[in-house]
C-alpha cells in the first residue's frame, strides 16, 4: 500500500540532524588514530604493535553513528596482541588485568583533563569535547595448524572475535547493493533513523545500538523511498515483537543452532519500551495510508516519531502537497499560474532525488 510521500522533509532532517558531519567524522577519526599512536609509541617494542594491530568497531566502523547531544560519541577500537609476547618478568603469561594496565599506562597523556580509566572490558579515553574512545585489549594465539584463538581482556580472558560483526555487516551491505543500487546504503540510513527515534525522548529506556542494528537488519525490506522504508520497518518490527517475542540474537554469530543472545532476558525492560513506543507512533502514522492525508497530517505524524523541535514545520506544507499532487498526475495550473486541482491539466512528474 502506498503512503503519503513525505520523503523530502525527512531527507533534509536526516542530512542535517541525524547524519554526522564530515568535520565531526574527521575529528573522531583523528582522535582514534591519536590513541593508537600513543599505544604504539608508549609500549615496549617487544610487543610489535603497529597500526595493523588495531580493529575499529561499533557504529563508527559500520558507518551508522548518529549525532549525539553534547558530543557524547562512543568510539570503539580494539588492539590485538600476539599472546606469545605477553609475558611478565618471570616469563609467565600476563593476566587480563595486567594487559589492560599495560595499555592504560601507554595512553596516559597530561593534556587530558579527565585521565583514562580501566573498565571491565576496555580502557576508556575521555576527550574534553565530550566523546570517548573505548579500547578493547585482546590476545591472539595461533596453533600448529594455523587456527586462531582470540580472547578479550575482561574480568578474566574470554573468547572474542572483534572483526566478526564488522565483516558480517560489510557482507550484508555489499549483498544488498548487488541486489539493488543504494539498498545497502538505505539499510544504514534505516538503522540511523531507528537510533534517532530511540533517543527522541530523554526519559525513554531503549536498547543499545547493537541490538537496534540487529533488529533493523532482521526486519529490513527495501522500498524506493526512505520515508516509506522506515514506516514499513516500524510495522515489521511491531509484528516481529508480537509474533516472535523480544529476544534478540547476534546475527553475526556463525553458530548453526544456538546463536549468541544479546538481550538479557525474554522481557528486558528496554525491549518492552521499544515495542510499546513503536506501537504508539504507528497509531499516529496510520494517517499516511489514508487517501485524504495531506502534508500537515504527515508532518504531525512524523514529528511525533522524532520530536524534531520545530525542524518539521508548516513551511513544508504547501510545497510538499503540491509535489504530491504533481506526482499523482492530477495537478492543474490555474489562470493565475498556481498549482492545484482546477485549470489546465499537467503531466505527472517525478522529482529528482525525492
Amino acid at each position: 500500500m502506498n503512503i503519503y510521500n513525505y520523503e523530502a522533509p525527512l531527507k533534509k532532517y536526516f542530512d542535517e540532524k541525524i547524519k554526522i558531519s564530515d568535520e565531526i567524522k574527521s575529528k573522531l577519526k583523528s582522535n582514534c588514530e591519536s590513541n593508537e599512536d600513543r599505544v604504539i609509541n608508549g609500549l615496549d617494542e617487544k610487543y610489535k604493535i603497529t597500526r595493523a594491530s588495531f580493529v575499529q568497531q561499533g557504529s563508527y566502523a559500520m558507518q551508522t553513528i548518529i549525532q549525539a547531544e553534547n558530543n557524547e560519541y562512543d568510539i570503539d577500537d580494539a588492539i590485538i596482541f600476539d599472546s606469545s609476547l605477553l609475558k611478565n618478568r618471570n616469563g609467565n603469561d600476563l593476566s587480563a588485568n595486567e594487559l589492560k594496565n599495560l595499555v592504560l599506562e601507554a595512553v596516559k597523556d597530561e593534556r587530558f583533563v579527565r585521565a583514562p580509566e580501566k573498565l571491565k572490558n576496555c580502557v576508556r579515553i575521555y576527550y574534553n569535547e565530550g566523546h570517548h574512545v573505548d579500547m578493547a585489549c585482546l590476545r591472539k594465539e595461533t596453533d600448529f595448524f594455523g587456527n586462531e584463538t582470540i580472547e578479550l581482556a575482561s574480568s578474566d580472558w574470554k573468547a572474542s572475535n572483534p572483526q566478526q560483526i564488522n565483516e558480517w555487516f560489510k557482507g550484508k551491505i555489499e549483498s544488498l547493493n548487488r541486489e539493488k543500487t543504494d539498498s545497502g546504503s538505505r539499510l544504514r540510513r534505516m538503522i540511523r533513523f531507528l537510533k534517532r527515534f530511540s533517543k527522541s525522548r530523554p526519559s525513554w529506556n531503549m536498547p543499545c545500538g547493537l541490538i537496534l542494528t540487529m533488529l533493523t537488519v532482521e526486519c529490513f525490506k527495501n522500498y524506493d523511498r526512505d520515508d516509506e522504508c522506515f514506516y514499513y520497518l516500524m510495522k515489521e518490527l511491531s509484528n516481529r515483537f508480537n509474533n516472535d517475542g523480544l529476544v534478540v540474537k547476534n546475527l553475526a554469530d556463525n553458530s548453526l543452532w544456538d546463536k549468541e543472545t544479546l538481550t538479557k532476558t525474554s522481557s528486558d525492560p528496554s525491549m518492552i519500551e521499544l515495542r510499546d513506543k513503536i506501537k504508539d507512533v504507528l497509531d499516529g502514522l496510520s494517517i499516511l495510508e489514508k487517501v485524504e492525508c495531506n502534508s500537515k497530517d504527515a508532518r504531525k505524524a512524523w514529528d511525533n516519531v522524532f520530536k524534531t523541535d520545530g525542524f518539521l514545520n508548516e513551511d513544508w506544507d504547501d510545497v510538499v502537497d503540491k509535489m504530491n499532487i504533481i506526482r499523482s498526475g492530477k495537478a492543474k495550473t490555474s489562470s493565475w499560474g498556481t498549482i492545484g486541482f482546477s485549470g489546465l491539466s499537467n503531466i505527472a512528474h517525478k522529482f529528482h532525488g525525492v
